[in-house]
């Protein structure tokens, strides 16, 4: 599955109006949720209303959030089929070539699904010429949507994270489901029906929990909101997915042994963060980019990998090769804000991820609702 480069396609009174903007009125640089609408904008998925706004803090519809799901994620086409019997003697084109058919025979063709050859939708509150319509019967032939028991599906109403997430997650690629089987936020149980989605969104780390542990499942949401978790869901899918690139080993140079020359063995390089090559540089001003998270409530109380009893009080963090006993400074290339932590467990195992923090960590630097956030680190000493 590919994500989509697209011309905005979405309406002007309940999504947004076929017009793309470079920039919008009401999308400051310092806005939470500019980076997110930016990139789907130029992906083409999101667009802007005629006044150039995109009103970003809007409440977005069920709907809509179908719509922008259906519109930013590339998924498999929906085809059906139908048969037709064609009798002796008749004329068929196969790859430009005109063939006369020998006998009576049927020909299957596999036609693209028409939302306008669909049967009516039977939801007792819909409009028939609603702009929603024909994404509902996507919708529904995809089982993205079943409706509610009184045969209503409340297109109009605002979305919420529980539905957000269960929408998504059943657009995800079934080898790519996987859940813990711990629940991992406070306000969700296996027995709610959103359970799942919530559940993934977790476990991937798509979504966090707040500093209560709590993930919020009935908060209503807008229109960056939205744009904000579809984006950070592409991320997380081009990572999953993405081929891994097998390095070509390096040719090196026949040496002619009939000339006597000396040749010098040239300085091995080093990981700047593997153990051995910092305890044998003592290099203490290291540095590595990437992005940073937090630890979830369940772990606290649990044994690190050094040995030591994780709290999310403690200044302390994960890496996956600094050794126990580091000492590294973290700064939110967003605002500028650091803290020193120490490292004392082994992680993340997420592509692109350099280091989890504990939430009081975390907190210094950035929002726990940010989730993850892109930093500096850089070794201030070593055990």
């Amino acid at each position: 599955m590919k994500f989509k480069s697209l011309l905005a396609i979405t309406t002007l009174s309940l999504l947004f109006s076929q017009l793309a903007f470079a920039n919008f009125i009401d999308l400051p640089e310092s806005h939470p949720y500019h980076d997110a609408i930016m990139k789907l904008n130029k992906q083409g998925c999101v667009g802007g209303y005629a006044d150039k706004s995109v009103k970003p803090d809007k409440k977005i519809t069920r709907a809509a959030t179908v719509k922008l799901l259906l519109t930013c994620l590339d998924i498999p086409k929906i085809y059906s089929e139908e048969t037709f019997t064609l009798p002796k003697g008749a004329e068929v084109v196969v790859n430009g070539e005109t063939i006369t058919l020998p006998k009576e025979d049927q020909i299957t063709f596999k036609i693209p699904f028409d939302a306008s050859k669909y049967g009516k939708l039977s939801f007792t509150d819909i409009e028939e010429n609603a702009w929603y319509i024909d994404t509902l019967k996507e919708a529904v032939i995809r089982k993205l949507i079943t409706g509610y028991t009184d045969n209503t599906i409340k297109p109009n109403k605002t979305v919420t994270k529980a539905e957000l997430y269960t929408l998504l997650f059943r657009l995800v690629p079934k080898d790519l489901q996987q859940i813990s089987p711990v629940p991992l936020a406070k306000d969700i149980n296996e027995n709610d029906w959103f359970y799942d989605g919530l559940q993934f969104a977790l476990t991937q780390k798509i979504n966090n929990t707040d500093s209560e542990g709590n993930i919020n499942p009935l908060r209503e949401l807008n229109r960056g909101h939205v744009a904000q978790f579809i984006s950070d869901y592409i991320d997380w899918y081009t990572k999953k997915t993405e081929p891994i690139e097998i390095p070509k080993p390096d040719i090196q140079p026949q040496v002619n042994t009939t000339t006597e020359t000396k040749q010098e063995t040239p300085a091995p390089v080093s990981n700047p963060f593997d153990p051995a090559s910092l305890e044998s540089s003592n290099d203490s001003n290291a540095s590595e980019f990437g992005d940073a998270s937090f630890y979830a409530d369940i772990f606290e109380g649990r044994i690190t990998a050094s040995g030591e009893v994780f709290s999310q009080n403690k200044l302390t963090a994960a890496h996956k090769t600094l050794p126990f006993g580091a000492v590294v400074r973290i700064t939110n290339r967003e605002n500028n804000k650091d803290i020193t932590v120490t490292i004392n467990d082994r992680g993340p195992f997420t592509e692109g991820r350099i280091i989890d923090l504990s939430k009081t960590a975390f907190l210094s630097i950035a929002d726990l609702n940010k989730g993850v956030v892109n930093v500096n680190m850089e070794v201030i000493s070593l055990p």
